[in-house]
Formats: structure tokens, C-alpha cells, sequence
């Protein structure tokens, strides 16, 4: 009788952590259908869900059933399915999800910002992003990686606008007096992106030079001739 009545004890529990295992892998589901294929994803996405272990094992349960893909460490993706594979994500969205999960900031480096901005038609043969995290180097998928090259310039970091943040870096590469009638019409051409709230903010952390030069374009280009 006893040991009838414990049998039946542990196969409820059994069953009940079953089903909240089972409910948890669904929302974990749903949010990721809802978010859709573009977001990589990492486990603190879903930390409303449940515990950090409980999360964990639903996702490499969601990838031994071929929903997610693992990239790297509590890293996912929710690839789209096409003939010739799943479309895997960006080596930037990676790298994103990769500062996100290991709470540090990441920049593009001056060569990558400059082919970007469409200064420079040179495209970077290695992935490599500025992180005030520490420096190292991580394998992706297809045999290619990802470097995180460390910098103690913190100003860089400090942008609300990531564009104004690329601009500035390929401004200081250049130098004050490499910087063509063209590459300005450039620069020129992407300030009118740049909110007048976050340029205010920004421009105070470039250099006094590049600060000069982008006040008179940002003038000019978004015809705000009341800009200090």
C-alpha cells in the first residue's frame, strides 16, 4: 500500500514536470514563430519564461528537433529554409547576439565602417568588430570567424547613432586632409539619416576637426542653418 501510494506520488510529479517542461518549449516556441527568422536569439530573451537551466533545456531541445539552430554558446537562430539550405544569419547579427549575451558593447572597425559608409570599395577580408569586451576569436559556421579585437577607447561606444559612430571612425582614418570633395558629398549624403537629437549628442565625441567639418555638412545637408 505504501509503496503504491509513493509510485503514484512520483509518476504525478513526474507528469507535472513534463507538462510545465512541454509549456515552456511551446511559449519558447511562439515567441521565436512571432519574432520571426531575422532575430538571433540568446537565453536571456526568454528569461520571463522560466529559470535560466529550465530555458536552457528547452532550446537544445528545440535544437535536437531541428526548430533553432546553436551557433555558438546560448546563441540561436531560427534559419530560413531554402534549396540550397537554411539561410544562416550575418556575421554582424552574430556578433550582436554574441556583445548581447556577453554584455559588452561591439563597433565596426574603421576599414569595415568605411566600406559600409561607401568610402571605400576594399571589403574587409576577415570579420573583425572593436569591443570594449576581451579580445579573442570565435569559429562560425562554414569554417569562417569572428574577431573581437579589444579597444580602450571608450568614446566610441558612447554613440547613439551607430551611423555617426561609423562616420567618425572613417573620418579618423582618413585624416583631416585625405578626405575628398567626394567622400564629403558622401558623409554629407548620410547625415540627412542622422536625427538632429542624436547628432548633438554625438558630435561632442569626435575630435575637434571632425567636428568642425560635420557641423558645416550636417548644416548644409539637413538645411538647419540654427545648428550651434
Amino acid at each position: 500500500m505504501q509503496r503504491n501510494f509513493v509510485t503514484n506520488i512520483l509518476y504525478f510529479c513526474d507528469k507535472t514536470d513534463l507538462i510545465m517542461r512541454d509549456k515552456i518549449q511551446e511559449q519558447i516556441r511562439r515567441r521565436i514563430i512571432r519574432q520571426g527568422h531575422k532575430k538571433v536569439y540568446i537565453n536571456a530573451d526568454f528569461a520571463d519564461i522560466a529559470s535560466p537551466d529550465a530555458i536552457r533545456k528547452a532550446l537544445q531541445r528545440l535544437c535536437d528537433c531541428g526548430f533553432i539552430v546553436r551557433e555558438q554558446r546560448g546563441v540561436y537562430s531560427y534559419p530560413v529554409s531554402t534549396r540550397l539550405g537554411p539561410l544562416r544569419p550575418s556575421s554582424l547579427d552574430l556578433a550582436n547576439a554574441i556583445a548581447r549575451r556577453d554584455i559588452v558593447q561591439i563597433a565596426h572597425t574603421p576599414a569595415r565602417a568605411e566600406n559600409l559608409l561607401g568610402l571605400s570599395t576594399q571589403v574587409p577580408m576577415k570579420v573583425v568588430f572593436l569591443t570594449n569586451g576581451s579580445e579573442r576569436t570565435i569559429q562560425i559556421y562554414g569554417g569562417g570567424t569572428i574577431r573581437f579585437k579589444h579597444t580602450s577607447d571608450h568614446k566610441i561606444f558612447a554613440y547613439k547613432s551607430f551611423l555617426m559612430q561609423d562616420i567618425v571612425l572613417s573620418m579618423r582614418d582618413f585624416g583631416a586632409d585625405d578626405l575628398t570633395e567626394e567622400e564629403l558629398g558622401i558623409i554629407s549624403m548620410h547625415l540627412t539619416h542622422v536625427s538632429e537629437k542624436d547628432f548633438l549628442h554625438d558630435i561632442s565625441l569626435a575630435p575637434q576637426w571632425i567636428q568642425k567639418i560635420l557641423r558645416q555638412l550636417y548644416k548644409k545637408s539637413t538645411n538647419n542653418e540654427e545648428l550651434s
